[in-house]
């Protein structure tokens, strides 16, 4: 079950919003470090990362739900893009009866030249930001080029510049975007 939330959350289909609206690499790549890797259990929801609360940048939507950037956990260092995607699900994803994932963050370590993925750990949340749902890391898999993740990995490894128009604050700014029809 677990691994079916992961495939659907992870691996959604999706459409570009915009190239031009992902956000700039930080400024001096080289010198930040990645973003420290939590471990988080499966199941060990008293782990789970905080919802975002600063400056998200919509990447793609579908009829799945909206993906986000998390504009202050992103940063390159060597060859790896170290960076977090903040998603709403739409419809909710049931986790269990009664209980369903509306939300979800995840972690993401891309091998620039690999050109591979891995998603460090992920956690869904509900509509109140309760975690309900917290997956373990997954295998390296091939970066799909035209996927949420392949937009941002390929802009953080060639440190594209990219304009801040677009950016919203916090979790629950993106939770209205996304229920908002796309055009309006």
């Amino acid at each position: 079950m677990l691994i079916a939330l992961a495939a659907l959350a992870l691996m959604q289909e999706t459409v570009p919003t915009a190239l031009s609206d992902l956000p700039p690499p930080p400024p001096a790549a080289s010198a930040m470090p990645p973003t420290p890797t939590p471990s988080v259990p499966p199941g060990d929801l008293s782990t789970s990362p905080p919802l975002p609360q600063g400056p998200l940048l919509p990447v793609a939507r579908s009829e799945t739900g909206e993906t986000f950037l998390v504009v202050d956990r992103a940063a390159k260092a060597g060859d790896i893009a170290d960076f977090w995607t903040f998603e709403v699900f739409s419809p909710a994803i049931e986790i269990r009866p009664g209980v369903a994932a509306v939300q979800g963050i995840a972690h993401h370590e891309v091998n620039c030249d690999a050109k591979t993925d891995q998603t460090v750990a992920s956690a869904g949340y509900d509509e109140s930001g309760t975690p309900v749902v917290a997956l373990a890391a997954s295998p390296a898999a091939p970066l799909v080029a035209a996927s949420a993740n392949g937009l941002i990995a390929d802009a953080i490894c060639r440190g594209a510049p990219w304009p801040k128009s677009g950016e919203l604050q916090g979790h629950a700014a993106a939770l209205a975007q996304t229920r908002t029809p796309a055009g309006s």
